[in-house]
């Protein structure tokens, strides 16, 4: 990655980026919660006293960066006329777990059924491009013969 810091975690060795990208490469997950209007006007006058100082944190996703914390700030940000943003790029194995820890508020019967299905679509897919030999959702179960 051209003009990008390399660092590892402290903790688990794992590589992280720190980079500086335009807003047009960044997508948000789609089943990410809207955020409530309050909230983003809070955030962008908060931004507007002390900058945007908490960069967000992305996936390398086709070509382009899958935001899996700060869509809220990200989205105040743009409505201020931010057009770079300053993002912490993780390893892709840690999304799903990251996003289970990133909600605002808890999350009603129909917002986790919403995003649970989302997600095991996200992880169909991710099957259909690059089937593991190893893996055997394929396989049906049986029960075990005595």
């Amino acid at each position: 990655m051209a003009g990008s810091l390399r660092l590892e975690d402290p903790l688990t060795r794992r590589p992280l980026a720190v980079r500086v990208v335009p807003a047009g490469r960044l997508t948000v997950i789609g089943h990410q919660r809207r955020p409530r209007p309050a909230h983003l006007k809070a955030l962008a006058a908060s931004m507007q006293r002390m900058g945007f100082v908490t960069p967000l944190t992305v996936v390398e996703r086709d070509g382009g960066f899958v935001v899996i914390d700060g869509q809220h700030r990200l989205e105040a940000a743009i409505e201020l006329g931010v057009e770079e943003f300053p993002v912490v790029v993780v390893p892709g194995d840690l999304a799903r777990r990251m996003m289970s820890l990133n909600v605002e508020q808890p999350l009603n019967i129909r917002e986790r059924a919403s995003i649970a299905l989302s997600i095991y679509r996200e992880v169909l897919a991710e099957r259909r491009r690059s089937p593991s030999p190893t893996a055997s959702w394929s396989t049906p179960w049986r029960p075990p013969t005595s």
